[in-house]
């Protein structure tokens, strides 16, 4: 079986919600649209289904609220195709999060490494 690798930003729909396996395994399960222009239509929404299986950071998932903008790496589950309210096409996305991070502390950490690099003095 294939595995996609998948790298996205959105924000969160939800708070994110702790859950079990019936065998006492910890998973969190986060809610993430993505936004995006179609043509000259409105901005479409394409929803994310978003479980964490290991490595659960609990500073990290309890600073996470509805609203944060986040980017996540995961591999690709399931694509799962529906009709909306509206009656028109639409799908979501089933991802396991290999790893998460604020989009504002990525800004924030490249424009360090441009500043890092001004002050770098090359040999050449």
């Amino acid at each position: 079986m294939s595995q996609y690798t998948v790298i996205f930003q959105g924000h969160l729909g939800c708070d994110p919600e702790r859950k079990q396996t019936s065998s006492g395994q910890e998973y969190v399960d986060l809610s993430i649209a993505h936004k995006f222009n179609r043509g000259n239509e409105n901005r479409v929404a394409i929803w994310h289904r978003c479980s964490i299986w290991s490595g659960v950071s609990n500073k990290m998932i309890d600073s996470l609220k509805k609203g944060s903008h986040v980017q996540v790496v995961g591999t690709l589950r399931n694509i799962s195709c529906y009709l909306n309210k509206e009656n028109e096409p639409s799908a979501t996305n089933d991802v396991n999060i290999l790893s998460i991070s604020y989009v504002d502390s990525l800004r924030h950490k490249s424009e360090a490494a441009v500043e890092d690099e001004k002050l770098e003095e090359f040999p050449f």
